[in-house]
């Protein structure tokens, strides 16, 4: 304490004067470094959102290819295949916004959808369609979409 007492008074206020600027700064270095924190989580946060966006996109699409092959079987109307083809074009698009904005990490998984939604297409769509068109072949068309589903046991 004696070494303070024989200090000059202007020493003591440039000390004193040194100290708050060190918390200043230090109190600045932390502010920052929260707000990077900040800023990155937010950046994540919204590319989750945009990824969610995506997949239920595509999860709407993929419904509304087998609403619309329904809609075919109930009326023989060729304008509901042309509205499941649509439908699959629509979730293609999804598909591939959803990998652009995936990580590294998730694109097996995403490319392994897009085949397996690809075969359920070309399976019950195509074929079903197909069957249906045939009145002596029709009712196993219908049952592609029926409790037993042949489309699940022989797709992924």
């Amino acid at each position: 304490m004696n070494f303070l007492n024989n200090m000059p008074v202007s020493r003591k206020l440039f000390a004193a004067f040194a100290c708050v600027l060190t918390a200043i700064l230090a109190m600045g270095a932390v502010v920052f470094y929260e707000m990077t924190t900040l800023d990155k989580a937010g950046a994540e946060r919204s590319a989750a959102n945009a990824m969610v966006r995506s997949t239920a996109s595509a999860e709407f699409y993929l419904a509304r290819q087998e609403n619309s092959f329904r809609g075919f079987l109930l009326t023989g109307d060729e304008y509901y295949i042309e509205r499941a083809t649509a439908h699959r074009d629509s979730f293609k698009t999804a598909v591939k916004e959803l990998a652009d904005l995936a990580p590294a990490e998730l694109q097996e998984d995403i490319a392994s959808l897009e085949q397996t939604a690809d075969a359920w297409f070309e399976h019950v769509v195509v074929r079903g369609a197909n069957l249906a068109r045939n009145p002596e072949t029709q009712s196993r068309a219908i049952a592609m979409v029926g409790r037993s589903r042949p489309d699940r046991k022989s797709v992924g």
